[in-house]
This record gives C-alpha cells, sequence and structure tokens, in this order.
C-alpha cells in the first residue's frame, strides 16, 4: 500500500472509534511501530489534530471531521457480501438496518460502479442453514444494549435437560458458530459463565441495573475456556465420497470445523456438546462413515446398533 493511501486509512481509522493503540495500527496494516509513530507525526504535520493518552491510544481532538467517505468499488463489494451473510444469519430488526445502511453505501458511489454492484447482487447467495436465525429472537436488543453492561433476565429453556429456567445474567459478548448465535454471559443463577444459544431464550426482560464488565473474564478468554471445557468434544470421522450426498448442509449443524480430501474418502472435524446426539445422526451413514476418534463415540454407536435391533426382534415376536 502506498504511504499517501496509509494515511488516509489512518485517519479513518482514528475516527472508527474512541481509541486507537498503536499495536492496532501497526497489526492493520503490517508495519512496524515506529512506522507507526512517523505516519501519525506526518499526519500531525499536516494539521489533523491527534492527541495521546497513556495506556489507551491516539484519538481526533473533538470537532474534527474527514469530509464525506467515498467508498471504492472493491469496499462497497466487501458490504455487499457482509449483507448477504446478514440477510441469512440475524435477525429482521439487525437485517433491517443493514439493508438501510447499505441503501446509504450505493447512494454515494458512482453510476459505472452501482452497475456492477447491482450484477453482483443478484449473483450472490447464501444458504439459509438454520431458519430461526432469521426470526426476531432478541438478537437485536441484546447486540443494542450489550455495550450499555446492562443486565438480562431471561426465560432459557436447555434441550439437553428439558427444563427451562429464568436467570439474571450479565451479558459479555456474542459469538457465532455451529451456524447459530450464542450469548456468552455470567450467569448469577450457576455463579458461572455460561453459553446461552439466542434461539433458546423464550423471553428476555432488560433490567434497569449496569454491571463492572472490569471484574469479568474478557470475551477472546471466554471463547478460549468455550472451546477447552471437556463438555465441547471434538471428533474425527472418514467418509466414503458416496456419503456426500446424504451429508449436505447436515455437517454445518453438527459442527464441522475442517474438512480434508485424501483420494477417495473425505476426513471432517466436527466439535460437538453431545456425543450421543452426534452418535444418533452418524448412524444415517451406516457403513460409509468410519471413527477415527474418539473411542467413545464408537461404543455409543455399538449400544445405539443394539437397541435398535433388540427393538425390532421385539416387534417381530409379537
Amino acid at each position: 500500500m502506498k504511504r499517501i493511501n496509509r494515511l488516509t486509512a489512518i485517519l479513518v481509522q482514528l475516527q472508527s472509534k474512541q481509541f486507537i493503540s498503536a499495536k492496532e495500527i501497526s497489526d492493520r496494516f503490517e508495519i512496524s511501530i515506529r512506522t507507526v509513530y512517523r505516519d501519525i507525526r506526518a499526519l500531525e504535520d499536516s494539521g489533523v489534530p491527534i492527541g495521546s493518552e497513556n495506556g489507551k491510544g491516539y484519538f481526533i481532538v473533538d470537532g474534527y471531521h474527514l469530509p464525506p467517505v467515498v467508498f471504492t468499488e472493491d469496499e462497497a463489494s466487501a458490504l455487499l457480501f457482509g449483507s448477504k451473510l446478514t440477510e441469512k444469519h440475524t435477525d429482521d430488526k439487525i437485517k433491517e438496518n443493514y439493508e438501510s445502511s447499505l441503501y446509504k453505501i450505493k447512494s454515494v458511489i458512482s453510476k459505472g460502479q452501482k452497475e456492477k454492484l447491482a450484477n453482483l447482487e443478484s449473483r450472490v447467495m447464501v444458504g439459509n442453514f438454520d431458519n430461526k436465525q432469521t426470526k426476531d429472537n432478541y438478537l437485536f436488543e441484546i447486540q443494542n444494549v450489550i455495550s450499555k453492561n446492562k443486565l438480562f433476565e431471561i426465560d432459557y429453556h436447555s434441550n439437553y435437560k428439558y427444563e427451562s429456567t429464568i436467570r439474571v445474567i450479565e451479558p459479555l459478548g456474542l459469538y457465532f458458530y455451529t451456524s447459530n448465535w450464542h450469548l456468552i454471559a455470567y450467569c448469577r443463577l450457576r455463579s458461572d459463565y455460561r453459553d446461552f444459544r439466542i434461539d433458546r431464550i423464550k423471553k428476555l426482560k432488560i433490567i434497569d441495573e449496569h454491571f463492572s464488565v472490569k471484574k469479568r473474564k474478557t470475551m477472546s478468554a471466554l471463547i478460549k475456556d468455550l472451546f477447552d471445557k471437556a463438555s465441547l468434544v471434538n471428533t474425527k470421522i472418514r467418509f466414503k465420497k458416496d456419503a456426500l450426498k446424504y451429508l449436505g448442509d447436515s455437517k454445518y449443524y453438527h459442527g464441522l470445523v475442517k474438512e480434508e480430501v485424501y483420494k477417495d474418502k473425505i476426513e471432517m472435524s466436527f466439535i460437538t456438546f453431545s456425543l450421543d446426539y452426534f452418535a444418533r445422526w452418524l448412524l444415517n451413514f451406516t457403513d460409509s462413515a468410519e471413527i477415527i476418534y474418539p473411542e467413545d463415540l464408537k461404543n455409543i454407536i455399538l449400544k445405539l446398533i443394539k437397541r435398535l435391533n433388540h427393538h425390532y426382534k421385539c416387534r417381530d415376536s409379537q
């Protein structure tokens, strides 16, 4: 990237939030911290009022604004791709707001860019893996209040325990994986951190009370803990290629994280919350699937086959 383009991009980045650290700028543009200092000095010399605060970073002095932003064709295309994902994997209110933003973006690009964007828009589609995510399922309310550090009271249904509980939680962040949005929060009922699937929240009420986010773990630490917990199990399955026509999108529902092709077979790695649930799905593929690990999954499959065999033997004898 040319320096003049980088300086403009740094100026836009500085106006994107209250403070921007030198490391954030360094990581984004893959430049040294020393180069960041030189670029900041160059912007200051050109008349941009940049302040700094120890431990927080740089900021633009109040009252200074860039002229209206003009989007490049590549930037507009990237935002279009984002809108396609938003359309399928968020609720109606977020989808409506994103669509409104995209109209504003389209209004400031050139006629030629509009034509290219319209052509691209009609030829990019995203599969709707989970229809629940397109409904109004509190995602908008959660993301709108989460930065204000207010409490929620939720009526939450657990599929594994087949029960609903009323919980007061401290919402810490949102995370999308295994084709679902999850609310990561501190649960006051359990006095511990919990992962709540958004589509299993039956009722949600915002409590007009703040909590201290500084007393809780960061989202990055919580996500690491989430995938380190024993309740999340890594599995690896080797499928024959003839099973592909039956796999379809179901592999995503069951936590696909990696896929590797080896001649006539495909190895897939999954993360699952329940080996029993995963085993029942895997039975669909009979001898077209081979369990690489864990051994416990093989034992569950064998028990299910025995139960199935006993079930039909009993029916035949009646």
